[in-house]
């Protein structure tokens, strides 16, 4: 008798398990600004979330980046779909030429998702010099850029 109970519930866990081996859908947008356009061509890949001890040595020995699970590109509006291996815990990273890259958290992932839109900003170089009262530079100062209102928050 217990072996049939065993059986019986296998049996109905059965659709559970074929339904969490299925592909998962993220969808979402990539603007230019916060009104812009929708940016085409920018780059997004799924990686996973959390990266385990092995792989992180090994990368980090071999000075390799990890391999994205999925990619694709925005289209001309900046709308973008990838699939997802499975449901689990990943990290989306959107990425364009001359913007600031972006990372989206998916913890976890389970059904189909829609992102909310993503705004990439345009990257500009800064040139920082860190002075003593005498003009001479100060060795070992940490310099940090925070928006207004991060630093208003405090």
């Amino acid at each position: 008798m217990p072996l049939r109970r065993l059986l019986g519930f296998a049996l109905l866990l059965l659709p559970f398990a074929a339904a969490a081996a299925e592909p998962i859908r993220v969808t979402g947008r990539v603007l230019t600004g916060e009104r812009g356009p929708g940016l085409a061509g920018a780059r997004v890949e799924l990686f996973l979330a959390y990266e385990g001890y092995a792989d992180a040595v090994r990368r980090l020995t071999e000075k390799t980046e990890p391999a994205p699970l999925a990619k694709g590109r925005t289209n001309a509006e900046g709308s973008f779909e990838i699939l997802a291996p499975e449901s689990g815990c990943f990290r989306v990273v959107v990425q364009a030429e001359g913007h600031l890259s972006e990372e989206i958290a998916l913890l976890p992932l389970v059904e189909d998702t829609a992102l909310p839109t993503t705004t990439l900003l345009k990257a500009s170089s800064v040139e920082v010099r860190t002075v003593g009262s005498d003009g001479r530079p100060i060795p070992g100062i940490e310099v940090r850029m925070v928006t207004p209102e991060a630093w208003a928050s405090r």
